[in-house]
């Protein structure tokens, strides 16, 4: 008997998620008004705003912030809800000796961790390169432009700076003057040769380009507000060794001492909302294992609010949901050991 051969790959669009949790409550799909479709999505996201504070392994995401120097506050990308580490990042960086601009301008310049000089090309879709002199593997990738700009970058290496692979294609960004953007290679290429090369019809404007080598990550301390506030300098520069979760609407972090140097960078990890539910069409931005669970959570929601719902049938709805949240939550592990290390402490405002 032939099956399938596919895994996980059966749509469940949103309308079908609210149409199906609708069934479940006895509501044909004739009686679904454009009301009631705008309520249930409401209470989708507020199902998936309840289930993100549980800091699934499936939220868990990654920020390079650069660092900036004399800045002590940085905002955190759109939707964190919780810091798990902060690490401060320092790379090998390449020389600009061995650098060519195929476009004119100081190649050097782009290379002298000096934000106040500048590699200006002469022509479109130009390339930067290095030439290593030897085989390494570049892991990370940045850029600091002069002034606001567009580009379409795309980095690739080389064995013998004639046949050039893609190892990252960053597609369209607006980068911002005097501030990095940097780009973990999530599976680096060894060459001896890497360059950076512009695609979208600009002219390459930078102050600073990273081919970053051989990454080392320290762990930088959580403090309370009360331990940030009560530190006598706050503007002490020099390499950053605790930072605060400040959680306002826009959540960033407070870093101290303040960095010394535009050269490094924060790695944040983090956790973060659900996607909200969007349009209809929308699949959910969720595991194919969560998939029942938000199934009967939702009709569970539309049982409670839905007048026309037969009260006797919410009991039953509750418990399916709730055994069906319990089994998502119990398979949202990752199956390693863990390690419980005391520490007492005491906030004291």
């Amino acid at each position: 008997m032939a099956t399938s051969g596919t895994y996980g790959e059966t749509s469940f669009p949103i309308i079908t998620l609210i149409e199906e949790a609708h069934r479940l409550c006895k509501i044909p799909p004739q009686a679904i008004t454009g009301e009631i479709l705008d309520t249930a999505r409401r209470h989708l996201y507020l199902m998936f705003t309840r289930w993100g504070n549980q800091q699934n392994l499936w939220t868990v995401g990654k920020a390079i912030i650069p660092q900036q120097i004399g800045k002590r506050v940085y905002d955190l990308p759109a939707g964190v809800l919780d810091i798990r580490t902060v690490l401060r990042r320092e790379l090998v960086l390449s020389g600009g000796t061995s650098a060519t601009s195929s476009a004119g301008g100081t190649v050097t310049n782009a290379f002298d961790q000096d934000l106040d000089t500048v590699l200006t090309q002469t022509s479109a879709d130009g390339n930067v390169s290095v030439d290593f002199g030897s085989e390494v593997y570049v892991t990370t990738v940045g850029i600091c432009t002069n002034g606001a700009r567009t580009y379409n970058l795309v980095w690739e290496f080389s064995e013998d700076n004639s046949t050039w692979t893609t190892v990252l294609a960053t597609g369209s960004v607006a980068y911002t003057d005097r501030e990095f953007a940097y780009y973990d290679i999530t599976a680096p290429r060894g060459g001896r040769y890497f360059r950076v090369r512009e695609t979208g019809g600009g002219t390459l404007n930078v102050r600073q380009i990273v081919f970053g080598r051989s990454p080392s990550e320290v762990s930088v301390t959580l403090q309370n507000r009360d331990d940030y506030y009560d530190q006598p300098d706050k503007t002490l520069r020099s390499d950053p060794t605790m930072f605060w979760y400040d959680k306002q609407i826009t959540p960033r972090i407070w870093v101290w001492p303040a960095p010394a140097s535009d050269m490094k960078s924060l790695v944040v990890w983090y956790t973060r909302n659900i996607e909200d539910p969007g349009a209809f069409s929308n699949d959910m931005a969720i595991p194919k294992r969560w998939y029942e669970a938000a199934l009967y959570g939702l009709a569970v929601r539309v049982a409670r609010v839905h007048p026309g719902v037969d009260p006797g049938i919410l009991q039953d709805l509750k418990m399916e949901a709730d055994m069906a949240l319990a089994d998502a939550r119990g398979a949202d592990t990752d199956g390693s050991d863990f390690m419980i290390t005391p520490n007492i402490g005491v906030y004291t405002r």
